[in-house]
């Protein structure tokens, strides 16, 4: 009986430091379930997984930007193409136009110098063509019959046979502008001297347009 109760008791005692055992390692399995070398060797792996994962992603992400970059560029370059020929039609339509200008220009500055030069020219014919007709052959017949009526105005008489005295002739052409002054002048001296009482005045042709006025007294 005794043998039963120590064997009963030895069980026990067993099973209780089993359960003892196992509690305690579960209450450390609890607190601290997975050791810090084992965290670190997780957490290195789930570090680097990441780490590979965010490198293969920003290869395939360099390796399609390039194509993108290219591809825009080639579209830009598309775009400009236009542009830069719209430009450069632009430029040649503008420098065609200042040309057409400048010849423009060229021409009517030409086309006014000459008709302004034609102008002239047929202004200073015209002018020349007035004059020639405007200058009358030198008429000494009218200039004769003047001294004579003068002489009459100044109580002097006109008479032929005054013929046989005179003084220096007045030269009368049509380039003589004190012609009327200068027989006055004379006509007046003889009015004033008391031994003349007549005159006679005549003309003597020297060249082409000129003559000589004589005024002869007695």
């Amino acid at each position: 009986m005794k043998k039963v109760i120590i064997f009963i008791s030895t069980v026990t005692l067993i099973i209780a430091i089993c359960f003892s055992g196992c509690y305690k390692s579960l209450y450390q399995y609890i607190n601290d379930p997975v050791p810090s070398d084992e965290i670190f060797v997780y957490k290195s792996t789930q570090e680097y997984s990441t780490k590979e994962s965010l490198s293969e992603s920003i290869t395939e992400i360099e390796t399609t930007k390039p194509e993108t970059t290219t591809n825009k560029n080639s579209n830009s370059d598309i775009t400009a193409k236009p542009t830069e020929q719209k430009s450069a039609g632009r430029t040649t339509t503008k420098k065609q136009s200042e040309t057409n200008a400048k010849k423009d220009y060229t021409q009517t500055t030409a086309t006014n110098h000459e008709t302004t030069k034609i102008a002239a020219t047929t202004k200073k014919e015209t002018t020349t063509k007035k004059q020639i007709t405007t200058e009358k052959p030198f008429d000494v017949g009218y200039w004769v019959s003047y001294a004579k009526d003068y002489a009459r105005s100044v109580g002097l008489e006109v008479n032929s046979s005054a013929s046989d005295c005179w003084d220096n002739p007045i030269s009368a052409n049509s380039k003589c502008v004190n012609l009327k002054r200068d027989i006055q002048s004379r006509i007046n001296r003889y009015s004033k001297d008391e031994d003349i009482t007549q005159i006679w005045v005549w003309a003597e042709k020297t060249s082409a347009d000129s003559y000589n006025i004589y005024i002869g007294y007695a």
